[in-house]
């Protein structure tokens, strides 16, 4: 009954954009507008299809705008339609415009859209009438069809095969249309409508429902963090703990535990202030030893000592309940190993990370120097197994940074992980539950 009365106010107000049209044609464009927006929504069943019936409407509406093409029939159908909207003889036009040239992705694009806006409302109005709405179909498809092949970047094809996907009940494929769109709308007109990452939300919240656990992994390290960051040489999005949150638009409420991943030293790729870094022929043995280069521009990281007044900063803004170390046996084999305590800023003692960049430009590292170990730490997964100085260094790093290490890896295959560091019961069986549990 509500899908019923929502369609019909959505007519009743095409209808009177319809009459508003040949008097004051902007206004009643954009009644007709509201007016179909309006219908659709009454139907078509996920959010995403109606963000994208929207943004069809609204590709029309740019298309006519854009300037002659040189296809008299596109022409006629723009000239028609300002002057009385979207009739049959313009239907008609846009028909003509698309044999005339077949090539012309503009004509292409409104036919297609015309098309599924079209189906959109017949399968709604004559459901009864499976031949002819089969029918109809079978040509919207060929023409999507069409229209990837010519234009694979153009996101109006994928919106309109997500809204047949969504007609046709296939919400699945609808989603994978509607991320293949959003991957080309760059250009800021594009980003009126699209919002794919509701669907990620709702995916999102109910496999937590259903696993009742989840894992969420982020990618960049938190000084690249843009509103947390050593800016301007961070990256474009929110890299700590909160991130997970708006980029999956999962509430904070459903968080429980954070992880805060560090390698046993400290690296960073591209420029911008590095108080511990390691020049020279020590900065090289560790890059060529941990394979330090950028996994995507293979830039080579540069590479210093473990700076916990980084860490600690990490740990404010993120609020770290554990810490896993990385990449322990590059280290192996190192006399001495240092580990940054502090920072000094003119001579005065600097114990939390810096609030301006300039700052943090002028400050030298205050070490503390700890012994190494001969035996290597590569391949070993049991704690006990590790030499005493490798397991005094991290007890070291747990006490600099305040938050206790839990995890370690000692070398690139997944099985190179110590995942109890036998104080109990292991970090993952205490917050994903025991095996089997």
């Amino acid at each position: 009954m509500i899908k019923t009365t929502q369609f019909v106010i959505g007519m009743v107000c095409t209808a009177v954009g319809g009459v508003l049209f040949t008097i004051l044609p902007a206004i009643g464009t954009i009644i007709i507008i509201i007016g179909i927006a309006i219908s659709l929504y009454s139907y078509l069943e996920s959010e995403s299809a109606r963000k994208s019936a929207n943004v069809l409407l609204e590709a029309q509406s740019q298309i006519l705008t854009k300037s002659g093409s040189g296809n008299p029939y596109l022409e006629a159908a723009k000239n028609e339609a300002r002057k009385r909207g979207a009739t049959k003889k313009f239907t008609n036009y846009v028909e003509e415009a698309h044999r005339l040239d077949p090539n012309d992705i503009d004509a292409l694009a409104y036919l297609c859209t015309n098309r599924v806006l079209e189906l959109s409302f017949v399968e709604y109005l004559c459901k009864s009438d499976e031949t002819s709405f089969k029918s109809q179909l079978t040509q919207v498809h060929e023409l999507i069809k069409e229209g990837i092949e010519k234009a694979p970047q153009n996101p109006i094809f994928y919106e309109s095969a997500g809204i047949i996907a969504d007609l046709e009940g296939d919400h699945e494929q609808a989603r994978r249309q509607f991320e293949k769109s959003a991957l080309f709308r760059s250009d800021p007109y594009w980003r009126i409508s699209m919002a794919v990452s509701w669907v990620y939300s709702g995916r999102i919240d109910k496999a937590m429902n259903e696993m009742d656990k989840a894992k969420k992994e982020g990618a960049h390290g938190v000084m690249l963090d843009i509103d947390h960051g050593t800016y301007p040489y961070v990256t474009s999005s929110n890299a700590t703990a909160g991130g997970a949150c708006t980029g999956s638009g999962v509430s904070p409420k459903a968080i429980d535990y954070i992880l805060g991943i560090s390698k046993a030293y400290i690296t960073r790729v591209g420029g911008g202030p590095f108080p511990t870094e390691m020049l020279g022929k020590l900065g090289e043995e560790i890059r060529q030893q941990g394979k330090e280069y950028g996994a995507s521009t293979g830039r080579p990281r540069r590479c210093g000592w473990f700076d916990s007044v980084v860490v600690r900063y990490a740990n404010r803004v993120n609020g770290l309940d554990a810490l896993g170390i990385t990449k322990l046996d590059v280290l192996d084999g190192q006399k001495e190993i240092k580990v940054c305590t502090r920072y000094r800023y003119h001579g005065d003692a600097v114990d939390e990370f810096p609030g301006e960049l300039s700052t943090l430009e002028e400050c030298e590292p205050e070490y503390r120097t700890l012994p190494g170990w001969d035996k290597p730490t590569a391949g070993v997964t049991r704690a006990g197994d590790l030499p005493v100085n490798a397991r005094r260094y991290l007890d070291a790093l747990e006490e600099l940074c305040g938050v206790p290490v839990e995890m370690v890896s000692t070398g690139a295959a997944r099985a190179a992980t110590i995942v109890d560091m036998e104080r109990g019961a292991p970090l993952l069986e205490r917050w994903f539950g025991a095996p089997g549990a």
